[in-house]
């Protein structure tokens, strides 16, 4: 008897997920404020310096594992970037320029600041780029 290649396939996507330590329950996807886990919270506390009176609008992590090492913040004065220990933050009053660009993998959005600062922000197919990207550009319009 013959296994079909695609059980196969699943079979195998399944237990690589597993193997990494994957967390199944954890959705990934642009979350707004009120759908950010405990989890999600803690790595925004732990890397992210939040200015005092500062609120996030949307949250992204892009690592496959959602740990914490790649995510993206629009909050209501900056956008943020938490890339490899590193974290780069525009001030949205200095936004110059919002563009969707193609990415490896999907779709990207680029923004870029006075002086020709910029942070790139990859979105996963499928998982909200247009939601991050209307909260991004609602958050710039409060200071246009």
């Amino acid at each position: 008897m013959r296994v079909p290649r695609l059980t196969v396939v699943l079979a195998l996507s399944l237990g690589f997920t597993l193997a990494c330590g994957i967390d199944l329950d954890r959705e990934q996807g642009v979350s707004l404020p009120d759908q950010i886990d405990e989890i999600s919270w803690g790595h925004i506390k732990s890397n992210v310096a939040l200015e005092d009176g500062e609120e996030v609008r949307a949250f992204y992590d892009n690592s496959v594992t959602l740990d914490g090492t790649d995510i993206a913040l629009v909050t209501n004065r900056r956008v943020i970037t938490h890339r490899n220990s590193n974290t780069t933050a525009l001030y949205l009053s200095e936004v110059t320029s919002i563009q969707r660009v193609d990415d490896v993998i999907g779709d990207a959005i680029e923004v870029t600041a006075e002086g020709g600062r910029m942070v790139r922000v990859p979105i996963a197919p499928m998982n909200g780029i247009d939601t991050f990207e209307n909260i991004l550009r609602s958050a710039r319009a409060a200071y246009e």
